[in-house]
């Protein structure tokens, strides 16, 4: 649902889903972490074009993908890297491939979809610029990949920066100690158009008041206040 006139989004920041990378087994977060369902996700999915065929790269329980079976999807696959999640994820979608999303060989045995989802996975990967390349030989004509992505220019973050010189890795959120890169707006979108999509993007939610702001900086500071951002990339072919 977005705001008229606004650009921004309402959806909801209940959680956010990680992919963890093989080389960092001592990072693996618990098991009752993967048992969240994205509503936001899917409510962009949903709005944003057909979801007969979706593959939800970093599927975790597969509760994501379960949600859109029961609103319509006809077909969803994952990928999952904790073994455990894998299994549990084999219950609710068509298809589950275990394994990182970086293994090319991995990729190749995957099938063509309107809808993938990459819900708080590129900031995860060494290089998200080649999976996203590789992602799209995999999108069906007029379909899309939806993704999330924190905001490394939040306001918080850079403020304990500035002034109190911390940059401390936390177990979530925008400096989550699994994250391996690190966006803000015009990145997000140069990575895409770099690798050959057309970008619609759109801000988390924010506080009311921050809408003050923009208005009275002329928007000069519309970067600082959402914690991420939504993304929905179609493929230039």
């Amino acid at each position: 649902m977005r705001v008229p006139g606004s650009g921004v989004l309402m959806v909801s920041n209940s959680c956010f889903s990680f992919h963890l990378l093989q080389s960092l087994p001592n990072l693996m977060k618990p098991d009752n972490y993967y048992s969240c369902t994205r509503e936001d996700i899917i409510e962009i999915a949903s709005e944003s074009g057909s979801i007969d065929s979706v593959l939800d790269v970093g599927c975790w329980y597969g509760y994501t993908g379960l949600r859109l079976k029961e609103i319509g999807a006809q077909k969803v696959e994952g990928i999952e890297l904790s073994a455990n999640a894998y299994i549990k994820a084999t219950d609710s979608l068509d298809k589950v491939y275990h394994g990182s999303c970086e293994d090319e060989g991995l990729l190749e045995k995957i099938g063509l979809y309107d809808c993938i989802l990459c819900a708080d996975i590129l900031e995860h990967l060494k290089d998200p610029w080649l999976t996203i390349r590789i992602l799209k030989r995999h999108i069906n004509k007029g379909g899309r990949l939806i993704a999330s992505i924190p905001n490394i220019r939040y306001y918080k973050v850079l403020s304990n920066l500035l002034f109190y010189g911390v940059w401390n890795y936390e177990n979530s959120g925008i400096l989550d100690r699994t994250h391996l890169r690190f966006f803000t707006r015009k990145s997000i979108i140069s990575m895409f158009v770099q690798n050959g999509y057309k970008v619609k993007i759109h801000p988390q939610k924010i506080r009311p008041i921050f809408f003050v702001f923009n208005f009275l900086t002329f928007n000069i500071l519309r970067d600082f206040f959402p914690m991420k951002y939504y993304i929905i990339a179609y493929p230039l072919k």
